[in-house]
């Protein structure tokens, strides 16, 4: 008596069914990793443009907290003191970085300024700061660069502190700052991005540390320094 062996294989819908369920699994896998390739493609792009804002924030705090309360010369045809800002746009003296040698001050200017195409970037122009001399327009003498890019709109605010507290004015926030001896108590800086830019600006808030001109000449009358010539 012979023994029979059953060889029957996969019928063709087995088959079909089989190569169905590979492709869909294929088709899933595939669309995981795409989803998981732009995750991380826009992760970079986020952790990226923090750290631009990042290093914006720092090279601002570095500055602006040594900021140089310098008297103006009375003897130039156009003074200026050691801060001045308006609600859009800042100048200040500053010690020039250790990258240029460390000697010395520049003067800074930071100022949104528009792009070709629409929108604005954020820039800072500076130069070597010698007394009341205004920014100038050759480029020998200023120095620019491009901090951020694509900013909606910006507020500069300035802590206002009232010399002789009781007087009926209180300290405030004022948006300028202009022809004052003194620097602000504290200065900050509000940027907005355009809808759906994924950065954001953090609480920036500095306050300059030198809070007199190493040239001082005290008035025990007006209780501040005199302007002195050059």
């Amino acid at each position: 008596m012979t023994q029979r062996t059953d060889t029957r294989g996969f019928t063709l819908v087995e088959m079909l069914v089989a190569l169905t369920l590979m492709g869909l699994m294929s088709v899933g896998l595939l669309e995981g990793f795409h989803y998981g390739q732009r995750a991380y493609q826009q992760a970079l792009r986020v952790d990226q443009a923090s750290w631009d804002v990042f290093n914006v924030q720092r090279f601002l705090r570095r500055t602006l907290e040594s900021a140089y309360p310098f008297e103006p010369d009375p003897g130039q045809a156009t003074t200026r003191h050691g801060l001045e800002g308006t609600a859009n746009a800042l100048q200040y003296t500053a010690p020039a970085p250790m990258a240029e040698g460390g000697a010395g001050y520049y003067r800074y200017e930071l100022v949104l300024r528009t792009r070709d195409g629409g929108g604005q970037d954020l820039w800072v122009r500076w130069h070597v700061d010698r007394g009341s001399q205004p920014f100038t327009e050759t480029k020998d003498n200023v120095q620019e660069e491009k901090l951020l890019e694509r900013v909606a709109a910006l507020d500069w605010d300035y802590f206002e502190v009232p010399d002789a507290p009781g007087n009926g004015s209180a300290a405030r926030w004022v948006p300028r700052w202009q022809d004052s001896q003194a620097l602000p108590a504290l200065v900050r800086l509000r940027i907005r991005f355009p809808v759906g830019d994924p950065r954001v600006w953090p609480e920036f808030v500095v306050a300059p540390r030198v809070d007199t001109d190493a040239n001082c000449q005290f008035d025990v009358v007006s209780q501040r320094c005199r302007a002195v010539s050059t």
